[in-house]
């Protein structure tokens, strides 16, 4: 549903205001379960009874006669408008998504004496909620000259509110989905703090509290998210020789989450090229953590999951309308010619490894390890319209 606000007689429209909309959506949709997911079936083997062996039937899927969809319910909230003659436009949009009845593979006891070991269940409860927000603007419009500018955001929360009371999933020795917390969050021994206790300008962990001199938590604790909650993208276009010529470029930011930084966690763990251990000038705070992965009893990565946070030059382009003698000459109606270069580089990060987007595993757990930047690519397009 929507409504225009402005067009309302008791709404005092001013005149830079060309429009405002209020709009609300609601929607709910479900996940079947796969299609032998509930069904029980089973699988010839040969048994060793008392009178010598015999052919049987064993489980090879214990089903779930109860099991159901995936239920998700999304609520959205928001506003438009459009000022100045149409030249500026704004969107803003808040979102609430609830799902229900998620189906979670459930680990099964030994003791049922079955061959599955897991069958799905209808157990969690996930919300996700955030923003999206989108600013346009005209700046300038003339007949041979033309800058546009566009800004878009959003931010993105979720938590686990419900496991049907099972245990917390332990997805790898560093990522856990536990009630309470964000999906796929970062779970390690936690470096506190530390403390030169002899002065030597060095910190290193000692069996003896009394000499030790780095703090840590008892237990894996959560760190954060190891997805981005912020994401922004600056666009700018420029118009000239009459819009026969376009230059385009784009910066994006995300941030919000922590990366993985596992190649450093290699070196500094088990190999004898990491800044932690060989530079006497680093950081306490990295020969702190290399203490803690190489030294202490829990061998924690916790010092590892660094602020991925980052600003890169995603595009830049150039799109030409050729004259129209070239598309007379290429039998066709119309033209353009495209350059374009992506991933041209990061202009400011709080990441200490090769680059906040360099993954070396995907997924839900996606780890720096010894993995490369995105490449840097060029594209030349020719379109034609006949």
């Amino acid at each position: 549903a929507s409504w225009v606000l402005s067009e309302e007689d008791f709404f005092p429209t001013p005149g830079w205001m060309n429009q405002l909309r209020l709009r609300t959506a609601y929607g709910a949709s479900g996940v079947q379960p796969g299609t032998t997911a509930a069904v029980e079936y089973y699988t010839t083997a040969q048994m060793l009874g008392e009178s010598g062996e015999a052919s049987g039937l064993i489980y090879t899927s214990v089903g779930n006669r109860e099991l159901k969809p995936e239920r998700s319910t999304e609520l959205e909230l928001g506003v438009d408008g459009t000022f100045f003659d149409s030249r500026l436009s704004t969107e803003v949009t808040y979102f609430t998504k609830t799902s229900k009845d998620q189906l979670i593979s459930r680990i099964l006891a030994p003791s049922l004496g079955t061959g599955s070991t897991t069958r799905f269940e209808n157990l969690g409860e996930v919300r996700n909620w955030g923003w999206e927000a989108m600013i346009s603007a005209q700046i300038i419009q003339t007949d041979n000259f033309g800058w546009d500018l566009q800004f878009s955001g959003s931010t993105l929360s979720n938590e686990l509110i419900s496991l049907g009371g099972e245990p917390n999933i332990i997805h790898s020795s560093s990522q856990q989905s536990r009630e309470g917390y964000p999906l796929y969050g970062w779970w390690a021994v936690k470096l506190l703090g530390w403390e030169d206790k002899n002065g030597d300008g060095l910190i290193t962990w000692f069996a003896d509290p009394a000499q030790n001199e780095i703090i840590v938590s008892d237990t894996a604790e959560y760190h954060g998210y190891s997805m981005p909650r912020r994401e922004f993208a600056v666009t700018t276009g420029i118009d000239l020789l009459g819009g026969k010529l376009r230059l385009t470029g784009m910066m994006d930011y995300k941030g919000g989450h922590l990366v993985y930084n596992n190649s450093e966690r290699i070196r500094c763990a088990s190999r004898n090229n990491c800044a932690g251990l060989i530079d006497p000038n680093s950081s306490h705070y990295d020969q702190a953590r290399t203490q803690l992965v190489r030294l202490h009893p829990s061998r924690s990565v916790g010092g590892f999951f660094e602020e991925g946070d980052f600003l890169r030059l995603r595009e830049l382009g150039l799109v030409v309308i050729p004259p129209s003698s070239w598309v007379s000459a290429l039998r066709a109606r119309n033209a353009t010619i495209s350059f374009a270069a992506r991933n041209l580089g990061i202009l400011w990060t709080k990441y200490s490894g090769v680059d906040p987007e360099a993954f070396g595993t995907t997924g839900n757990a996606p780890s720096s390890f010894q993995a490369f930047a995105p490449p840097t690519y060029f594209t030349v397009r020719l379109n034609l319209g006949f």
